[in-house]
């Protein structure tokens, strides 16, 4: 975030306004792309446990974790692991890693059980019409969740995520606005549609900068930033 809140580059180099926008725009949907990781390998492990059809517990492993590995997801002492394999070519020998691990009431999220992540402070928690996820710095509704081994897995996300940079003294706290359709696919969160509006404050400069993203298309988000208009890849 280091210059996204002021207008000028580091080195004096003058900055149009609307890549200040569009670099603060990048960065929130980057915050709400990696807390998303963990309810969408949740989701991916909540489905395959949920199902003894081998057939498409293969698709499900192949198609929605990534990297192309053998994986192995298993739910025991109220422990869900999503593990996978690979060879290790210099000494010939199979190696397992875990991928994520979340600690469980017993019950699967399908069921209404609570998971919670291991090594990042996340919980998913049963509430009306699907969902809710928390951290310590977000609060996120997930809703109509929808499976398709073709398609991907769909739902609708209402909620907020608050960042800090205390390195660099700089907040940058969002909304969103419209609800988001989201899309988990090819490994991948994809926006459909919806806005997020967000804030970016910076003690350093004392600048306050207000940005709204809007999702119109997959892998693109229009952004307005002081009265012009952007847009960014993500």
């Amino acid at each position: 975030m280091m210059g996204a809140t002021s207008c000028k580059m580091t080195e004096g180099q003058e900055r149009e306004p609307i890549e200040v926008g569009e670099h603060i725009a990048k960065e929130v949907i980057a915050n709400y792309k990696n807390r998303l990781s963990y309810m969408n390998r949740a989701l991916v492990a909540d489905w395959y446990l949920s199902t003894e059809d081998e057939a498409l517990r293969n698709e499900i492993t192949d198609k929605f974790l990534p990297y192309g590995y053998e994986y192995e997801i298993t739910h025991s002492n109220d422990t869900v692991h999503i593990f996978y394999r690979y060879i290790y070519i210099p000494r010939d020998e199979e190696r397992m890693v875990e991928l994520n691990r979340y600690i469980t009431d017993g019950k699967l999220l399908s069921e209404g059980g609570t998971w919670q992540t291991v090594n990042y402070n996340a919980q998913i928690t049963p509430a009306e019409e699907g969902y809710r996820f928390t951290t310590t710095d977000s609060d996120l509704a997930i809703m109509n969740v929808e499976y398709d081994a073709n398609e991907g897995i769909n739902y609708t996300i209402d909620g907020l995520v608050n960042a800090s940079y205390k390195q660099n003294s700089i907040s940058l706290d969002s909304e969103i606005t419209t609800t988001l359709e989201h899309k988990y696919s090819n490994r991948n969160s994809i926006f459909k549609s919806g806005a997020i509006s967000a804030v970016c404050d910076d003690e350093r400069t004392g600048t306050h900068d207000e940005v709204k993203i809007t999702f119109k298309s997959y892998y693109k988000a229009n952004v307005e930033y002081r009265g012009q208009m952007g847009s960014v890849s993500y």
